[in-house]
């Protein structure tokens, strides 16, 4: 690897991941989805995954946790704190893996919502990762995540 490579991997943006995601619901059907406990398990994760676990204490400084769950029993904890709720517009909330060892690096995931007459667009930024790989490691997954919360929005 070169110097230039080895310092390009290092930039912040690419460290960064943002995806937006248009969806067929109301802005606050879409908000309710991501803060509602009894919601957010029917949705939440990539699609082949569950979640048998959902710990959600929704305020600025509350803490969130939950257990993907994939089909082969391989089970994949995240925790966070949420740092901004602004109905039904913004959320803001710390994302870690949780290992054996402790948690792993922490990243901010920002969702911002905007009103589109009955339809919402979803702007999910999330940043800033420890290495390049670790933000293409999340593209599948949040892409997969915001195609389930679109299948669920439809059935609701």
């Amino acid at each position: 690897m070169t110097q230039t490579q080895t310092h390009e991997s290092h930039r912040s943006q690419d460290r960064e991941l943002i995806v937006e995601r248009e969806f067929e619901a109301p802005i606050q059907a879409v908000f309710d989805a991501f803060v509602d406990p009894e919601q957010l398990p029917k949705w939440w994760g990539p699609e082949d995954m569950t979640v048998p676990v959902c710990e959600m204490d929704v305020r600025e400084g509350g803490a969130w946790k939950t257990i993907m769950r994939a089909p082969n029993g391989n089970e994949h904890v995240v925790k966070g704190v949420y740092k901004t709720i602004e109905a039904p517009t913004r959320l803001a909330f710390t994302w870690a893996w949780q290992y054996e060892q402790g948690p792993g690096h922490e990243t901010l995931v920002t969702v911002t919502l905007s009103d589109l007459g009955g339809r919402t667009r979803v702007r999910l930024e999330q940043r800033t990762f420890a290495e390049k790989e670790h933000r293409d490691n999340h593209v599948h997954g949040w892409e997969s995540t915001l195609e389930a919360l679109k299948k669920y929005l439809a059935r609701t």
